[in-house]
């Protein structure tokens, strides 16, 4: 079975056309979840920001599993105007590279928005169902 991946555009012109750069990056803080820290880019000069309040178990636990068995995974973020770097998607796949310490891509969208009013400290563990699995079940019923 091979690993998932979720990879970096394949053409030059979908990321030159959504996103501004790429970046690796190799988080090497463990579950940033709940903590007081920042966690700094490797340049120094910029702090990223988590997207949601809420880091679902079931979903980290998944991310850090395919991160062991080889898988790849990028996020996207968002650079504001003040310098601060905001996830936009893939807080779980970060977290789980935070966990596994391994490297993940950072996509920086050319557009975006600060879409959670918080830092690490703020956020939380949650047990609750991943909406993925609240609509495979939904749509089960429907069949």
């Amino acid at each position: 079975m091979s690993s998932p991946t979720i990879a970096v555009p394949s053409t030059s012109s979908t990321l030159a056309s959504k996103y501004k750069e790429s970046r690796k990056f190799t988080p090497g803080c463990g579950d940033p979840t709940g903590k007081d820290v920042d966690i700094i880019l490797p340049d120094g000069a910029e702090k990223l920001l988590p997207a949601q309040k809420e880091t679902i178990l079931t979903v980290l636990a998944e991310k850090v599993t395919d991160l062991e068995k080889g898988a790849t995974y990028s996020i996207e973020v968002w650079k504001s105007p003040q310098g601060d770097v905001y996830i936009q998607d893939g807080q779980h796949r970060f977290i789980g590279a935070c966990v596994a310490g391994k490297e993940i891509t950072l996509l920086f969208k050319k557009l975006g928005a600060k879409t959670f009013d918080g830092k690490w400290k703020d956020t939380a563990h949650s047990k609750a169902t991943p909406a993925k699995e609240i609509l495979k079940n939904n749509m089960s019923k429907k069949v």
